[in-house]
């Protein structure tokens, strides 16, 4: 990915007390403004049937990315869109084929338009039904993020963050935000918000745990309370 300069100092819209960052210096992360590929994110693909590449494109289901973000290109009514999508995939029995992994590559693909991210989130979650995992969550955190848009994406980190609290097995939300770095744009200011979170949904062990990771990265922390 290429080098580009760091953006400026973040502006947080949290007059409460929060962590902030006073100096970032990371190791292997670059902040990116643009993605010119889209990575395998998960690398157990599933077999593809060759005989798919019989059909017509729109018939396809290996194609199904790229039909999708077709469709999201549609500003008028994205929505009224994808609602005709979901129609379609559902009489060509292609809905199965939209898993976590393609889910997470349409959210790659839109990260220039925040909007269009967020619609396509909320067609999935809501419309579909279907089950997002945390890396399809901590991809649109990144791009609400990168593009100012704070209260959404805290929303979405607080029902993260909600959901490590009460399932048995913990979800690591700061694992997953850090490895979706490698793919998209991001801020760094994201990681001060899920600090946040979890002092919001009173889980001080947990903030702390996220604290002295950060710390053993290199991340050089300070308290701000107002």
């Amino acid at each position: 990915m290429n080098q580009i300069s760091k953006p400026g100092k973040s502006r947080l819209p949290y007059p409460q007390a929060i962590f902030r960052f006073k100096h970032f210096e990371p190791k292997s992360q670059n902040y990116s403004s643009s993605l010119q590929r889209v990575p395998d994110i998960n690398k157990n693909k599933p077999i593809s049937n060759p005989f798919y590449n019989l059909l017509p494109e729109t018939q396809n289901p290996n194609n199904i990315v790229s039909l999708v973000c077709s469709t999201l290109k549609l500003k008028d009514d994205a929505h009224l869109s994808l609602s005709l999508l979901h129609k379609t995939m559902q009489e060509q029995g292609h809905l199965s084929h939209l898993g976590t992994q393609e889910i997470s590559r349409i959210l790659l693909r839109c990260q220039s338009d925040s909007s269009t991210a967020l619609t396509f989130f909320r067609w999935v979650k809501f419309d579909l039904g279907l089950k997002l995992n945390s890396e399809n969550c901590c991809i649109v955190v990144h791009i609400l993020v990168w593009s100012r848009k704070f209260s959404q994406a805290m929303k979405i980190l607080c029902e993260l963050v909600k959901l490590d609290k009460n399932v048995s097995e913990r979800l690591d939300v700061f694992k997953t935000l850090l490895l979706c770095t490698d793919d998209c744009n991001w801020d760094p200011v994201v990681f001060d918000m899920l600090i946040k979170a979890y002092l919001r949904m009173g889980m001080v062990k947990e903030s702390f745990r996220v604290f002295r990771k950060m710390v053993k990265l290199n991340f050089v922390l300070s308290i701000v309370t107002i």
